[in-house]
């Protein structure tokens, strides 16, 4: 080895390399360089090399692909689920849009059905009142009649009373009561 220590900052560091063999070198270098050494380096590296690409083929790659394929069948799997939940959906919501038809044609025959029944319940209850109705309007004609012809008796004895009473004045005497009553009758019916 080399140097004193003494003289250490006013001299270059030198370094000697033994090789074994005795031999002793100055200028050493970069062994991968070297050109004696690149026989021995391009076997070691064809070796090292080729235990990767065994290691890898025999270990990694496998790995890598059991990965792989797993993730692809899992994949598969949920596109496979999806689809048949897609299925599943397209079919219950045709079942919902059927429904929803028959629920809306339910409705407007409900609605049908109520508004029939409505009408029917008001014509029957227009017939009642109808009846009720032309039932008075009857019992009013005739109360009408019945108290037009008390009047027109009223009238009638009125209208005889009044002339045997002129007949009376004017001859003195009393006429017969079938005279006064066609007399009576005679002036009071409607001239045409």
């Amino acid at each position: 080895m080399a140097g004193s220590p003494s003289g250490a900052a006013d001299q270059p560091l030198q370094l000697a390399v033994e090789v074994p063999g005795g031999e002793h070198h100055d200028d050493v270098g970069f062994p991968p360089f070297k050109t004696e050494t690149f026989a021995g380096q391009i076997v070691w590296l064809a070796i090292s090399f080729g235990l990767l690409v065994y290691l890898m083929n025999k270990f990694v790659i496998p790995r890598i692909d059991g990965i792989i394929v797993h993730r692809k069948g899992i994949i598969s799997d949920d596109l496979q689920e999806a689809t048949r939940l897609k299925q599943d959906a397209d079919k219950e919501q045709a079942v919902y849009e059927a429904s929803l038809s028959t629920a809306k044609h339910d409705a407007g025959r409900i609605v049908q059905s109520a508004y029939e029944e409505q009408q029917e319940w008001l014509q029957a209850e227009q017939k009642q009142l109808d009846g009720v109705l032309q039932g008075k309007l009857e019992q009013a004609v005739k109360q009408i009649t019945a108290r037009r012809d008390d009047a027109v008796k009223e009238v009638n004895n009125a209208a005889s009373a009044t002339a045997a009473e002129i007949v009376v004045r004017l001859i003195g005497r009393n006429p017969s009561a079938d005279v006064l009553a066609e007399a009576a009758r005679t002036a009071l019916e409607p001239k045409a």
